[in-house]
């Protein structure tokens, strides 16, 4: 019995120090890049507290402020840019104005094609916002319309 007991304990030793240990090799860190350079027409809307929405140059970002979502008109724009994102895909889209906080989140939509997706399943899409200083950010909850081939999430 003494054995047994022995074996179990060496095993749950070695187990919880093999966690410990790989727990440190894991931790992820944020991916961090320069500002992508502009990389095709931008589009720009004054919007007010009706709200309003409008789509980039390219017909690949529609962004959707709702109403209540700001007490007064401001200047809203899309570049196209760049992506600089490890593994990113396609141009990254800088979007203005900056700095604010919504009174309600707006509704960032993005259209993807069948060339967009080639060799990748359209599950595996994801979008990521990049702050001033570089710091990449995944967009929490994206929802995936794979009908209308679109990944919508909230933005703040």
């Amino acid at each position: 019995m003494k054995k047994i007991i022995a074996f179990i304990f060496l095993f749950v030793s070695v187990n919880v120090l093999a966690q410990n240990k790989s727990a440190e090799d894991t931790v992820a860190k944020p991916a961090i890049t320069a500002i992508g350079k502009p990389d095709g027409g931008k589009t720009e809307m004054i919007i007010g507290k009706e709200g309003g929405s409008f789509i980039s140059s390219d017909g690949k970002i529609r962004l959707i402020v709702p109403e209540g979502a700001v007490s007064k008109k401001i200047m809203f724009s899309i570049q196209p840019t760049t992506n600089l994102m490890p593994n990113g895909n396609g141009k990254a889209y800088q979007m203005e104005p900056s700095g604010i906080q919504f009174q309600k989140p707006l509704q960032l939509v993005f259209y993807y094609n069948d060339e967009d997706t080639e060799g990748n399943s359209p599950l595996l899409m994801g979008l990521a916002m990049q702050d001033d200083k570089g710091k990449w950010f995944a967009l929490n909850k994206t929802v995936l319309d794979s009908l209308a081939k679109t990944l919508t999430a909230a933005i703040h």
